[in-house]
């Protein structure tokens, strides 16, 4: 459930894969949909995704593959029967395992909490289920494994006392605690630690056989390693594989494969674990376009989508699950990728497109090199002493890896310095420079409703807190943009670099088409990895879902030139100590 640490990666993957899924001139459309879907996932592998992806129509599977490798130093591939880390995904159990005890009786979702917690402290005892479930308690966004000396009940105490966000009911704000509190509510109600409430109540009917709490149980099956591709992780750390499994428990998660993800979507749709006025519950809209543990909304088609993704706790640890429920079709994406802009979220737009007809931004296709690599691999610096390495993968591929916000940006060139005029995000970046000095009349402009405003300087002033880290604000610029899909409806999202005299983050602001702007803190790990693919034009490049970098050497002076749509950036070739 932690923030992203994820790594971005470049890699070099054979030229000459062939389709692995048979093209028929007579094929049905679900064998050319499954063979379309398997080709943008293979071209997305090359650029770093690794992980497993089931598409399923009816409960039926068109796909189910999986892509990369569950361990590189092993050689171990993905499939859909390797175990990943949930995330945050595993919310949609949890409200699950809630509803079902509403429906015999122990929990009420409109009662106070203080019902079945009447430890609670005074300013939460109001709290009713259904707040904690559509993250409208005010209870703040706080992690358990932040406080590992607390046990699951006194962490459920501990954060009840802090200050909340706002009055319960009446703003939305996401919460992690929302749900370690959930979990224990549930224990206390059934009489029994949650995990053996969650195991017979939902996993059991469901027909889940791998999901749950860490267990040595699965060490005889493949498990995801969240590990960089060319940094060699201290043994016993959190992103490697086996500790995984034998982490404090403040720090586990929900572990499960997207074969038994397939289960859950079949039981939701069978009525096996659910009734049908409980499943409207589940995706019936609350607040913000969440549900009790979904996001849902519209899609551009005007069909209803109930969908969460999780990340973090791990490098390259995210899951996607998403539901076309009026096409009755499932997209469930577990990945250990590495690669941040290779996300499972930034692959459901062309998935989406492939499946329903539109336009899939394609991930560019692999070539023969047409350089030598030795031309690029080894250290690179900046005069400031930035520096980026240029190292051969244990499979054999080429990856640039960089340490820190600035020296990642470089992996994206155009991040690097303002956009020109044109393509800049004028009036995000005046409500952001306002907000950093307590002025908000260019969000008054942006956002005119009373209540509305409210809730979103309230937001700016939390995200503002977070970003006392970079010291003395110098600089506020439009560093990228591209177009999204939120739920099926175009969007566009811009990253805002702010830059300070101690530190260099980015803001993520997504407008949606009635041109409101939310604004949230853009996570960047502290190592970053690209995978460096061949290019068709010579020298190599590296694709994200934002930007295409080309990489070469410049004949001229020996130089490592960065290319982007905009920027270029130059790095002299490290001596060798």
């Amino acid at each position: 459930m932690r923030a992203p640490l994820a790594a971005l990666l470049l890699i070099v993957a054979p030229h000459d894969q062939p389709p692995r899924i048979p093209l028929l001139a007579a094929a049905p459309p679900d064998t050319l949909t499954a063979h379309a879907l398997d080709a943008y996932l293979a071209r997305a592998e090359a650029f770093g995704f690794s992980g497993a992806v089931i598409v399923a129509r009816g409960g039926r599977p068109l796909l189910a593959r999986g892509y990369g490798f569950a361990d590189r130093r092993r050689g171990t591939p993905n499939t859909t029967a390797t175990v990943f880390g949930l995330s945050s995904a595993d919310k949609t159990l949890i409200a699950a395992t809630a509803l079902r005890l509403v429906a015999s009786g122990r929990l009420a979702l409109d009662a106070p909490i203080a019902r079945t917690f009447p430890d609670a402290p005074e300013q939460a005892r109001a709290i009713t289920l259904r707040q904690p479930l559509s993250h409208t308690s005010g209870v703040a966004d706080l992690y358990w494994d932040q406080h590992p000396d607390l046990d699951h009940a006194a962490f459920a105490r501990w954060a009840l006392a802090q200050p909340l966000d706002f009055a319960p009911g009446t703003e939305w704000g996401y919460s992690n605690a929302n749900f370690w509190i959930l979990e224990e509510i549930i224990a206390r109600a059934a009489g029994r630690p949650f995990e053996q409430v969650l195991a017979t109540e939902l996993l059991g009917p469901a027909g889940m056989r791998h999901t749950g709490l860490p267990s040595r149980d699965w060490r005889g099956q493949a498990i995801a390693a969240y590990r960089p591709w060319t940094y060699a992780l201290p043994p016993g750390t959190a992103a490697d594989a086996e500790p995984l499994l034998g982490r404090p428990r403040a720090n586990w998660m929900l572990m499960t494969t997207a074969d038994d993800l397939l289960q859950w979507v079949r039981a939701l749709r069978d009525d096996r674990v659910l009734d049908a006025a409980a499943r409207r519950l589940l995706w019936t809209e609350v607040s913000s376009g969440y549900a009790l543990g979904w996001n849902v909304g519209r899609t551009a088609r005007g069909t209803r989508v109930a969908f969460h993704g999780g990340s973090g706790s791990g490098v390259g640890m995210q899951a996607q699950l998403r539901l076309w429920l009026d096409e009755d079709v499932s997209l469930i994406i577990l990945a250990n990728s590495t690669a941040e802009l290779i996300s499972a979220d930034a692959l459901v737009p062309g998935i989406e497109a492939i499946l329903f007809g539109g336009s899939a931004l394609l991930p560019p296709a692999a070539a023969p090199p047409a350089s030598n690599p030795r031309d690029v691999e080894g250290a690179w610096t900046l005069p400031a002493g930035d520096s980026l390495v240029v190292a051969r993968a244990g499979d054999g591929r080429l990856v640039a890896r960089a340490r820190g916000t600035a020296a990642a940006l470089l992996l994206v060139p155009d991040a690097v310095a303002p956009m020109p005029a044109e393509f800049a995000d004028t009036p995000a970046e005046a409500i952001l420079r306002g907000a950093l000095v307590g002025d908000f009349a260019a969000l008054r402009a942006a956002v005119p409703e009373a209540s509305r405003l409210l809730a979103a300087q309230r937001r700016l002033e939390r995200l503002v807190t977070r970003l006392a880290r970079v010291g003395r604000v110098t600089a506020v610029y439009t560093a990228l943009h591209r177009a999204v899909e939120n739920d099926g409806v175009p969007a566009v999202q811009s990253l805002l670099a702010v830059r300070g005299d101690g530190a260099q983050v980015l803001v993520r602001v997504t407008r949606s088409s009635a041109g409101e702007r939310t604004f949230d803190l853009q996570p960047l790990p502290d190592l970053v990895e690209l995978p460096l693919v061949p290019d068709p034009a010579g020298g190599w490049q590296a694709w994200t879902f934002r930007s295409i970098t080309r990489v070469v050497v410049d004949p001229r002076d020996g130089r490592l030139l960065l290319r982007g749509r905009f920027h270029d950036v130059a790095l002299a070739r490290a001596p060798v100590p």
